[in-house]
C-alpha cells in the first residue's frame, strides 16, 4: 500500500549499524505529514545514540527522499548524516529484501574508475607481519626503479632506507617492468637478506565463503570443510618438520623467556604475525584444549605442548569460521532457524525434524541458543571431521570427566569417608626441593637467590620473583600468599618478612600450599576461584572421599565457615587443617607449630610428642605465647619518645595529626600482620577513642599509647575467642564454652559454666558474639601484660 491510500502508516525502523536490536514500530498520521516531520517523529521514537535522524534508507541501502516512496509495514534504516551500514539487521526469516539498483550503478562506476586509475602495488616490510601499504605507480615511462624505491621508503616511514625490492616468493625485482598491478612485494634494506615469511597470506585475510558440500544422498554425519586457512596451514605443516624454525618461533612466542607461555603471550604472537588467526574465542579454546587436554593440566603451555597448540589454533579457528557463517545475524549465538537454514554448509542433509533433534542435542543448557562452546562440544561428540581431522574429546573436558568415564567400567567402589590428597604433578620439583633441603650449601645458595636485595630478609615480592624464575610450576599466587602467611605468622616470629632461619619452612609451605591449590583449582571447574556444592560433589574424589551425597553436603557445610554457600581457597585450607587431611602423606593441623630448624640434617623437629601438642592446645599461656615478641616490641617503642614519635608518624599516613581506623588497619597489615584481626582492631579503636580518649572519632597523639595497649589486648582476646569457637562461625555456643573451661582456667562444674554462659549471653540469643565475650572478660577483670601496662 502506498501512503497516499491510507490515513495512517506503520514503519519498522532500525538504527543504522545496530545489528543486535529489533526494529521499532513508528505509527504516523499521514494528514499534514511531510519528510521533516517524519524524521522528527522517528528521532523521538528511536532516541538513537547519534542524536537527530537526517537520512532514511530501505533495507537494501537505497536512500528514501520523499514520503511517497514509503510503504506501510516495511523495514527502514534511520541514520544521521553518515552513509548506510550494511550489516545483518534482525529482520524476520523470509523477509524479501529488494535489490539495490543504485548500488549496481555505483559499483559499475567504481569499476570504471578503477580501470582508469594507474597501477598499484602492495609492499610489506622485510620480516614484518604488519599489513602491507599500497603504493601507486606513476604512469610516466621515464620513472626508474630507484624512484619507486624512494616512494616506498617514504610510504613505509622507515628509519633505514630501502635498497632492494623482492617478490613475495623471494625473487629480486630488477626493473620497473617486473612490477605488476595489485601484486605483493617485500622491501629490504641495502644489506638485508630476504626473510621468507608467508607475506601472501594478506591476500587470503579477506573473508572467503566456506565451500558447501553438495550431497545427493542422505547423510547424517556432519563434515566441515574450509578453504580460508589452507595456504597458512601448509606453511605450518612445513614449519613443524623443521626443528630449527620451530625453536625460533617458540622463542618469539616465549616473550619473557621463562620457558612457559601464557595466554597473553599466545595472543601477542598471533596478533603480530598471523592476524588471519586472531579470533579471541578460538584462541581461548585452543589454549584450554592444549593445557587441560593435551598438556599436564597447568595454566601454561610448555615447549613439548607447542605443536599441539599450533594444531588447536587452526582447528578452533576453522570451527569459529563455520560457526560465524551459520550465525546469520552476527550476535555470537545460533538459534534453531539459523542452524536449520545453514545445516548443509556442514554437510548435514537431514529433514527439518531431524535437524531440530540435532539442535536440541547441541543446546546443552536448553536455553534455545547455541554458543560457540556448545558448538565445539557437539562437533567433538559427533566425531565430526574438520578438513579431515577428528577430535573426539570435548574441549571442556578435564581429569574429573575422564575419571568419571573410567569409573563406568569399574565395579562399584566402597565408601571412603577418610579424606586424603595425593598429587603427582609436583613429584619432580618435590624431589628437587628435598635434595636442596638436605644440602646446607645449596640451601644457602637458594636463600641468596631469594634475598634479591641482600638485606637478609625476604618480602612477599622477593618470594614471588624467586619462585617465578626458579620454580615456575609453583607460581600460584594464592598458594604463595598462604605459604608466606604460614611461614611468617605460624612458623616465624610474626613480622612481615621471612628471615634466613625461616627459609626452610617457607620452601616446605610453598610446595604444600601449591598442592592444595592444584587440588582446589582441579575441583573448581568454572575457574572462578570458589567452590559451590555441585563442583565439590563432582570433584570429591580429588580429596580421596567416596561418600553419599547427603554426607557430602554436610562435609561441604563444615568447610563453608561463613555459611556463604561457596568455599574460598582459605576455607579449603582451613578445612584440610581441621580435618588433618594428609597431603602426599604430610599433615598440617590448625594446632601444629612448625619448627624453625626444619630442613636441618638432625631432624629433631619430627620428634615432637603428642603430649606437648595437647598441652599447647589446652594452655592459654601457650596459646598467647606467640604475641610475646609483639609485646616486647611495643614495650621498646613506648620506652623511647623518639621511637614512639617515629611509629606515630608512620601510622599517621596523611600527616594531619590524627589517626583514623583506616590508618590503623593499614599500619597493622604492613607492620604487624599477626595483629591483623578486624574485630579486634575495631574494639581497640572504639576503646581508645570512646573510653580512654576524648570521645571523638580519631586517635590523637596523647591517646597513642592506649591504642597500642588496646590492640594487643583485644587481639589476644580474639585469639582466645577463635580458639574456643570450633565451628569458626564467630559465635560461641554453650557447648563450645563448656568444652573450653579448662582452656579458660574455670575451676567450676559444668552447671556453673553453663550459668556463666547465660550471664555472658546478654541478649539471650543462645550464642555469644565477640562483643559480649569482651564485656565478660572486662567484668572478670582479666589482666593484660603487667609490663606493657607499666610501660604506659
Amino acid at each position: 500500500q502506498l501512503i497516499a491510500m491510507s490515513s495512517t502508516i506503520k514503519l519498522r525502523v532500525f538504527i543504522n549499524g545496530d545489528k543486535n536490536s529489533n526494529a521499532s514500530n513508528v505509527v504516523l498520521n499521514t494528514r499534514g505529514l511531510n519528510f521533516d516531520i517524519l524524521l522528527n517523529r522517528i528521532t523521538q521514537r528511536l532516541n538513537p545514540p547519534f542524536g537527530a535522524v537526517y537520512r532514511l534508507f530501505s533495507l537494501n541501502g537505497s536512500p528514501v527522499k520523499s514520503i511517497e516512496e514509503l510503504k506501510t509495514d516495511e523495514f527502514y534504516i534511520a541514520s544521521d548524516k553518515r552513509a548506510f551500514k550494511k550489516v545483518h539487521y534482525k529482520v524476520p526469516v523470509g523477509t524479501n529484501i529488494p535489490h539495490q539498483k543504485s548500488a549496481t550503478k555505483q559499483g559499475t562506476a567504481r569499476k570504471q574508475l578503477k580501470k582508469s586509475a594507474g597501477p598499484v602495488i602492495m609492499v610489506a616490510q622485510n620480516g614484518s607481519s604488519h599489513a602491507p601499504v599500497r603504493v601507486p605507480l606513476p604512469s610516466s615511462h621515464r620513472v626508474t626503479l630507484n624512484h619507486i624505491i624512494d616512494s616506498i621508503t617514504h610510504r613505509l616511514a622507515t628509519t633505514a632506507p630501502i635498497g632492494k625490492l623482492y617478490a613475495a616468493d623471494g625473487s629480486l625485482v630488477s626493473s620497473v617492468r617486473d612490477l605488476q598491478d595489485q601484486q605483493l612485494y617485500v622491501a629490504c634494506g641495502r644489506h638485508e637478506k630476504f626473510k621468507p615469511l608467508p607475506y601472501e597470506l594478506w591476500k587470503a585475510a579477506a573473508p572467503q565463503a566456506i565451500k558447501k558440500v553438495v550431497r545427493r544422498e542422505h547423510k547424517t554425519q556432519a563434515k566441515i570443510t574450509t578453504s580460508k586457512f589452507q595456504q597458512l596451514e601448509v606453511h605450518f605443516k612445513n614449519l613443524l618438520k623443521n626443528r630449527r624454525q620451530m625453536d625460533s618461533l617458540w622463542r618469539a612466542l616465549d616473550f619473557n623467556n621463562n620457558g612457559i607461555v601464557s595466554l597473553a603471550e599466545i595472543d601477542k604472537l598471533v596478533v603480530d604475525r598471523y592476524p588471519l588467526l586472531d579470533n579471541k574465542p578460538a584462541i581461548m579454546r585452543a589454549y584450554k584444549q592444549t593445557t587441560l587436554n593435551d598438556g599436564d593440566g597447568d595454566a601454561w603451555v610448555e615447549r613439548n605442548e607447542f605443536s599441539a597448540l599450533l594444531r588447536n589454533i587452526f582447528y578452533f579457528n576453522k570451527l569459529l569460521t563455520v560457526f560465524e557463517k551459520m550465525d546469520a545475524d552476527g550476535d555470537d549465538r545460533m538459534d534453531m532457524n539459523e542452524f536449520c537454514s545453514s545445516a548443509d554448509s556442514i554437510g548435514l542433509n537431514l529433514s527439518h525434524e531431524h535437524l531440530q533433534q540435532e539442535f536440541s542435542l547441541m543446546d546443552k543448557n536448553h536455553g534455545g541458543m547455541v554458543l560457540f562452546d556448545e558448538f565445539c562440544a557437539w562437533v567433538a561428540r559427533s566425531s565430526c571431521p574438520v578438513d579431515g581431522e577428528v577430535v573426539t574429546t570435548s574441549t571442556a573436558s578435564n581429569k574429573v570427566m575422564e575419571a568419571q568415564g573410567n569409573a563406568k567400567h569399574q565395579q562399584k567402589k566402597k565408601l571412603d569417608k577418610q579424606a586424603d590428597i595425593d598429587t603427582k604433578k609436583f613429584d619432580a620439583v618435590e624431589e628437587k626441593l628435598k635434595a636442596l633441603m638436605s644440602n646446607a650449601q645449596s640451601l644457602r645458595r637458594e636463600w641468596r637467590s631469594c634475598d634479591y636485595n641482600g638485606n637478609n630478609i625476604c618480602s612477599l615480592a622477593e618470594i614471588d620473583k624467586w619462585v617465578l624464575e626458579n620454580y615456575p610450576i609453583l607460581d600460584s599466587k594464592p598458594a604463595l600468599m598462604r605459604a608466606y602467611k604460614q611461614t611468617t605468622l605460624v612458623n616465624g616470629d610474626a613480622d612481615a618478612w621471612v628471615q634466613k632461619s625461616e627459609f626452610p619452612a617457607l620452601v616446605r609451605n610453598v610446595l604444600y600450599f601449591n598442592k592444595l591449590f592444584a587440588v582446589f583449582a582441579y575441583i573448581d571447574t568454572d575457574d572462578d576461584r570458589r567452590l559451590d556444592f555441585t563442583e565439590f560433589w563432582k570433584g570429591i574424589k580429588a580429596i580421596g572421599l567416596s561418600i553419599p551425597k547427603d554426607e557430602a553436603r554436610a562435609e561441604f557445610a563444615f568447610m563453608d565457615m561463613n555459611d556463604g554457600g561457596i568455599v574460598l581457597f582459605d576455607e579449603f585450607c582451613a578445612y584440610v587443617a581441621r580435618k588433618a587431611v594428609p597431603v602426599d602423606g604430610e599433615t598440617i593441623t590448625e594446632f601444629t607449630r612448625a619448627d624453625k630448624t626444619m630442613g636441618k640434617s638432625s631432624g629433631l623437629e619430627k620428634q615432637r610428642s603428642a603430649a606437648k601438642k595437647t598441652e599447647d592446645q589446652l594452655n592459654i599461656d601457650a596459646l598467647l605465647n606467640r604475641f610475646q615478641a609483639v609485646e616486647d616490641k611495643f614495650r621498646d617503642i613506648l620506652s623511647s619518645p623518639t621511637k614512639t614519635k617515629k611509629v606515630w608518624n608512620c601510622m599517621d599516613f596523611n600527616n594531619n595529626g590524627i589517626i583514623s581506623l583506616a590508618e590503623i588497619d593499614k599500619w597493622t597489615v604492613s607492620a604487624f600482620p599477626l595483629l591483623n584481626h578486624k574485630p579486634a582492631l575495631l574494639r581497640a579503636y572504639k576503646k581508645t577513642t570512646q573510653k580512654d580518649g576524648d570521645g571523638d572519632a580519631w586517635v590523637e597523639k596523647n591517646e597513642f599509647p592506649f591504642l597500642l595497649r588496646n590492640i594487643v589486648y583485644f587481639v589476644m582476646a580474639f585469639t582466645v575467642f577463635s580458639s574456643i569457637d570450633k565451628g569458626q562461625d564467630r559465635r560461641l555456643s554453650k557447648a563450645e564454652f563448656v568444652n573450653a573451661k579448662k582452656l579458660l582456667s574455670l575451676e567450676m562444674s559444668d552447671e556453673d559454666v553453663e550459668k556463666e554462659f547465660d550471664v555472658m549471653d546478654r541478649n539471650h540469643g543462645g550464642v555469644v558474639l565477640f562483643d559480649e565475650f569482651c564485656a565478660w572478660v572486662a567484668e572478670q577483670s582479666c589482666p593484660i601484660a603487667d609490663e606493657l601496662q607499666s610501660g604506659l
